[in-house]
């Protein structure tokens, strides 16, 4: 780039620092010509000093150069003070190096200063010539007086330098004076040849701004009548607006306009008929041809008529701000949501002037966070809401200019810092600190986030984590973690236990290195298959089973559960591994299996059929047997609910039983039934189901496993047993009635028959010992003899018949055979006999009174032949529908379990004749407790009637 001389003076916008360019241009360009013209008459004068003279020159020259080219930079305010300072510094450093003034110097300056007065002219020009010559002279008598002693050299030269410093500034106010007269004079002369000139360069500037504005292609431009009709306008208006081409011309722009927009418009046009204004710039909307209104910037400027000074016309200049509008509305919202971001951010964010030490921004959160007004908030700087010391111990003002320190020069400390709201609560916080631009200060931005759930989330956390180390040193399982890489990181005690290294022996090791050998050899290859899905990442987890070496030598069976920890970009960071040794279970697996294996063949051999229900009565299991039992094959039944329509096995009469017995299991209890079945041909079989309820550990029913056995054949059997026990009971019955009527008709025979034959051979034998002669001694005894024996055999006859069968039984009834038979019991044994009847007077079957009373009679023969008792108490009741005879005596007793019923026919009889009405006999007895028997028999009481 050229560097040219400035040898104009340079424009500038600013009026005072145009003028003072122009006088620092024509001031150096003085200094410099003046200062070298008389450095130069000079030199002749100190031959001795030329260097020092040229040096001199040279340094005036440059600094006079500098502040031109200064004042070329349009930097005036710079070069004014650099010029004449520069300029007193070589001044004074030439007196005080030369000893003094040379006197041609002043001479050569004379008709300058002379000439300058005389230009400057009236009083103030002659008292500076004045004062300028007396200077001169002064100098002159001065450096006359060059011959003094050193003391007044040096004295002399300081006066010298007072003087020619005075001298200097009068100079530079002559010249400066000069600089202005020149100038001005210049400007008058070339103010009338340049007037045409700028005018005609006016005029095309003007013509070209006309075709620069009616030819714009961005700006609408129309010239509007002094009433506001568009007289002509430009092919940009009529695009801008939707019109063709001279469409718009006629229009009042005042239609154009929005209502909303109109009023402020009219106000504008009002000052400038006032002359208020020329102008004025707006904002409006303006209707479109297709209806919509949109935004434009007007700019209207009035041009009035110079002869009457009245407005001649308007030029208004359109452009269209739509898409502006959009975009500040646009910035607007931004700007609405990142405020709305910032006062509702999460985070409180607050902006500090660090010289000042105190927030200039902040966000509605951070009035929040500390419970603090706008007003108080700006009085504070972060030490002021802290406490004095930090929990690590540290004083906060300290680590405060720390980290502020850090962010002012570039550094983005995180860190965090313990707050405190205004009523004194601490809170724990994140801090954030960056520095921000600024040219006023320096500024630092601080996010400070509430980390008070965080912290106490961390506690949770950590108090989580000794939770988690405590269950990794005392779980059953081990727990085993490796790296990527396989290398052990951890290995609890429980791994000590199952496997006998330390985990001083193995952390750091890997588990395929060759002294470490916990692999089982036929194992590796299915080991290394399960390590790389974990090592790759292809699995969140897995479960295996192998073999592996302990320490001592030994082969388990393990189970592991592997899990894969991440990090948050999906890499494998290290492998969780819990193991179980499953060696116990394994073993009771194999004997299981074998349980298994050997349950399987007796299903498949037992002569019962294996049925296996799930909880929903599903068929699981369905054995050979069981195929040829019911007909149906396993393929068949299997998956089919017994209930199935489609699967007829349960007999239609037995489907109420079978509920109640399926009920029973679904509540886990086992049982035992007998119900009819169909097989598949439709047969009906008779099965007798062994059910049993299998559950899981928590009691839940699981399946139900049921034994059936085919008892058809045996069922016939019983119910022909049966049959043949009913006739059996029925000609019992038979025979015991027979024998009772034939015992009732022997002993109404010798009752009533041999009764009577005795009676009358009694009556007379007693007459024939009453008609023998009174001296036939032997004969009377012989007679009474006879009487005796017949008493005897009449007393023995009453007692066959009583015992054949007791009249007093079907003459007075039952209560009476009772209380007799009692009686006789007593009188007979000398056992004492208690009896209590609570019964009304009922008619009872002849029958039944019958088998009352043989049980009775029965029950006192085997207290006399085996009890050998002392009492016996009977009680007779009639209740609730029952008659009830029960015998107890105080006798030895017995064990019923040991009781042969078989050789026992007494008990046997007594219970086939409670049998033959329905009843039920019972017998208790201990050794040493005596013995309790009771007659239950079913009884509709009916009262007793008189004879008629």
């Amino acid at each position: 780039m050229k560097t040219h001389l400035p040898l104009r003076p340079p424009v500038c916008d600013d009026a005072d620092k145009d003028y003072q360019a122009h006088l620092i241009y024509y001031l150096a360009w003085t200094w410099i010509i003046s200062s070298t013209c008389l450095k130069l008459i000079e030199i002749p004068f100190v031959p001795g000093h030329w260097l020092r003279e040229v040096i001199i020159i040279l340094a005036v020259d440059a600094n006079g150069l500098t502040a031109l080219l200064l004042n070329r930079q349009k930097k005036p305010e710079l070069a004014s003070i650099l010029f004449p300072g520069v300029l007193w510094l070589i001044i004074t450093t030439s007196v005080f190096t030369s000893g003094g003034i040379h006197s041609p110097v002043i001479v050569a300056y004379l008709p300058i200063v002379l000439c300058t007065g005389l230009l400057r002219g009236g009083r103030a020009g002659i008292m500076m010539a004045a004062s300028s010559i007396i200077s001169v002279l002064v100098m002159i008598i001065l450096e006359l007086t060059h011959q003094m002693p050193a003391t007044w050299i040096v004295l002399t030269s300081f006066i010298s330098w007072l003087i020619y410093s005075t001298f200097f500034l009068q100079v530079s106010a002559i010249q400066y004076w000069l600089a202005v007269r020149i100038s001005a004079s210049f400007e008058t002369i070339t103010l009338e040849t340049g007037k045409r000139k700028r005018v005609e360069m006016r005029l095309r500037e003007s013509e070209f701004s006309y075709r620069m504005i009616a030819e714009n292609r961005i700006l609408g431009v129309c010239w509007l009548s002094p009433d506001g009709f568009i007289l002509r306008n430009n092919a940009t208006l009529s695009q801008t607006l939707g019109y063709a081409p001279g469409e718009l011309r006629g229009v009042h722009f005042g239609n154009l306009t929005h209502p909303d927009d109109l009023v402020h418009e009219i106000e504008l046009l009002h000052k400038i008929q006032n002359r208020e204004i020329d102008n004025y710039l707006i904002e409006k909307r303006v209707k479109h041809k297709s209806g919509n209104y949109f935004w434009i910037e007007l700019n209207r400027t009035a041009f009035y008529d110079p002869a009457n000074g009245a407005i001649d016309f308007y030029i208004a200049i359109i452009q269209n701000i739509e898409q502006r509008k959009e975009a500040e509305a646009a910035l607007k919202l931004s700007e609405e949501r990142y405020r709305a971001l910032v006062d509702n951010a999460v985070e409180a964010l607050v902006v500090m002037d660090v010289r000042k030490g105190t927030f200039v921004r902040f966000s509605e959160s951070a009035l929040q966070l500390f419970k603090i007004t706008r007003e108080e908030l700006y009085k504070k700087g972060p030490t002021d809401l802290s406490p004095e010391y930090q929990p690590n111990g540290r004083l906060s003002s300290e680590m405060a200019k720390e980290k502020l320190f850090e962010a002012e020069n570039g550094g983005k400390p995180v860190f965090e810092w313990m707050h405190c709201d205004m009523q004194g609560n601490p809170i724990p916080t994140e801090v954030r600190l960056v520095r921000l631009p600024s040219a006023n200060g320096i500024i630092i931005r601080g996010s400070i986030i509430d980390i008070t759930e965080r912290k106490k989330v961390e506690a949770e956390l950590n108090l989580a984590y000794q939770h988690l180390n405590y269950l990794v040193e005392n779980t059953p399982l081990a727990v085993i973690e490796f790296d990527k890489d396989l290398f052990i990181k951890r290995w609890s005690k429980r791994a000590e236990e199952i496997f006998g290294w330390s985990a001083q022996e193995v952390l750091g090791k890997n588990v395929n290195d060759p002294d470490f050998r916990i692999v089982y050899a036929e194992d590796e290859k299915a080991v290394d298959k399960v390590n790389l899905e974990l090592m790759q990442g292809t699995v969140k987890s897995n479960v295996s089973m192998n073999r592996n070496n302990t320490k001592a030598g030994a082969v388990i069976y393990s189970e592991w559960y592997n899990s894969v920890l991440k990090d948050a970009y999906g890499n494998v960071i290290s492998i969780l591994s819990l193991v179980h040794n499953v060696t116990e279970r394994k073993k009771a697996e194999e004997e299981l299996n074998l349980a298994y294996q050997q349950f399987n063949y007796l299903v498949e051999n037992t002569p019962l059929a294996v049925v296996e229900y799930d909880k929903d009565m599903n068929i699981k299991r369905w054995s050979k047997r069981a195929e040829e039992i019911f007909g149906w094959s396993a393929a068949e039944v299997l998956g089919k609910n017994v209930y199935d329509p489609g699967f007829p096995i349960i007999y239609t009469e037995d489907l109420k039983a079978v509920n109640k017995i399926t009920d029973e299991l679904m509540e886990g209890k086992s049982n035992l039934s007998l119900n009819r079945n169909y097989t598949k041909s439709g047969a009906i079989i008779y099965s007798e189901w062994y059910n049993s309820v299998l559950k899981d550990a928590h009691g839940n029913v699981i399946s139900i496993l049921s034994l059936a056995h085919n008892v058809t054949e045996r069922k016939e059997a019983e119910e022909s047993l049966k049959e043949t026990n009913e006739r059996l009971r029925q000609l019992s019955s038979h025979l015991q009635t027979v024998r009772e009527e034939e015992r009732t008709r022997i002993a109404r025979e010798i009752h009533d028959e041999l009764g009577q034959q005795l009676t009358a051979l009694k009556m007379d034998t007693s007459w024939f010992k009453n008609e023998m002669p009174a001296g036939n001694q032997s004969a009377h005894e012989k007679a009474a003899a006879m009487l005796a024996l017949i008493d005897d055999t009449i007393t023995t006859v009453n007692k066959i018949s009583s015992n054949l069968r007791p009249s007093v039984l079907d003459n007075l009834g039952l209560q009476a055979a009772l209380e007799w038979q009692s009686s006789e019991f007593e009188s007979r044994t000398g056992i004492k006999g208690y009896l209590l009847i609570k019964a009304g007077d009922y008619i009872i079957d002849k029958d039944i009174s019958t088998c009352v009373f043989r049980v009775y009679q029965e029950a006192l023969t085997n207290i006399i032949r085996h009890s050998q008792a002392n009492e016996a108490h009977t009680t007779f009741e009639i209740k609730d529908n029952f008659i009830t005879l029960e015998i107890r005596d105080n006798g030895m007793g017995f064990d019923i379990h040991e009781l042969d019923r078989k050789k026992n026919f007494g008990l046997t009889g007594m219970e086939e004749r409670a049998h033959m009405f329905d009843g039920e006999l019972k017998i208790e007895s201990l050794p040493g407790k005596g013995t309790i028997i009771t007659l239950k028999i079913p009884f509709t009481p009916q009262p007793e009637k008189l004879w008629d």
